[in-house]
C-alpha cells in the first residue's frame, strides 16, 4: 500500500522536465512506497507495473540514481533513489512525508477556526469539504525534531524487528547534531528504515552480529 499523494509541486519539480518513461517510473515508485520509503519490488517487476519499455526503464533508473545539480532537494545530490536489497529506497522519502503533514495540519486548523468563527455567529456548524482551502506544497513550515533517548531507539527497533544497532544509530547522529546532510532530521523513524534498508546487508555480509536475533 502506498503512503504518497502527489501534489502540484511535482510539475515545477527538474524531474518534469526528463522523458515521459522517466516520470511514468517515478511516479509509479512514489505509489508504490510504503511509509519509510521503501519499495519492495524486482526490475522485472517495476518495470512491468511501471509498463515502459526495457530501454526506458533502464534510462529512468540511470536519472532516478543519479546527481541531479538542478534538484530543489540537496540531501544526496538531488538523487532520488538508491538501489538496496530487495528493491529501492527513495531518498528524499521525508519532504513528501513532510508535505502531507503540513497539508493535513493546515486543514484541521482551518476546520477549527471555521467552527469557532460559526459559534461566534450563532450559526449551525456544518463542515463543508469544498470549504476548505487546499495548502500549497510551497508553503514554509518550521519542523522541530523530538529527539529520541537510546531507550526509544531501542523500543522502536524491537517493536519492528530491526537489526541495526540502536546504540550505534543514536551515537551517530548525536555526534552529528541529529542532522541529514546540511538539514536537520526531520523523522528519525524515517531515518532507522534508511540504515535497516541500506547498510545492515552490508554488515551481514561482512560478519555483522545483529542487535536482534529472533
Amino acid at each position: 500500500m502506498g503512503f504518497s499523494k502527489l501534489d502540484s509541486g511535482i510539475v515545477n519539480s527538474s524531474i518534469w522536465s526528463e522523458p515521459l518513461a522517466t516520470r511514468i517510473v517515478w511516479i509509479t515508485i512514489l505509489a508504490m512506497k510504503d511509509e519509510h520509503g521503501f519499495v519492495a519490488t524486482s526490475i522485472p517487476g517495476l518495470q512491468r507495473t511501471a509498463n515502459v519499455s526495457k530501454d526506458e526503464f533502464e534510462t529512468a533508473i540511470i536519472t532516478l540514481e543519479s546527481p541531479d545539480k538542478y534538484s530543489r532537494t540537496e540531501s544526496d545530490e538531488g538523487r532520488r533513489i538508491e538501489k538496496v536489497e530487495g528493491g529501492w529506497m527513495v531518498l528524499n522519502n521525508e519532504k513528501y512525508r513532510l508535505h502531507e503533514d503540513i497539508k493535513k495540519e493546515k486543514h484541521r486548523e482551518y476546520v477549527k477556526n471555521w467552527r469557532k468563527n460559526k459559534e461566534n455567529e450563532g450559526c449551525d456548524i456544518t463542515v463543508k469539504s469544498q470549504l476548505i482551502t487546499p495548502v500549497s506544497p510551497s508553503v514554509s513550515v518550521s519542523v522541530s525534531l523530538s529527539k529520541p533517548t537510546i531507550e526509544d531507539v531501542k523500543k522502536y527497533c524491537i517493536e519492528n524487528k530491526y537489526q541495526t544497532d540502536p546504540s550505534r544509530f543514536w551515537n551517530y547522529y548525536e555526534s552529528i547534531g541529529w542532522k541529514v546532510g546540511k538539514n536537520k532530521m526531520k523523522s528519525w523513524h524515517s531515518a532507522i528504515a534508511g540504515w535497516e534498508a541500506r547498510d545492515y546487508p552490508k554488515q551481514k555480509r561482512s560478519g555483522f552480529k545483529p542487535y536482534i536475533t529472533q
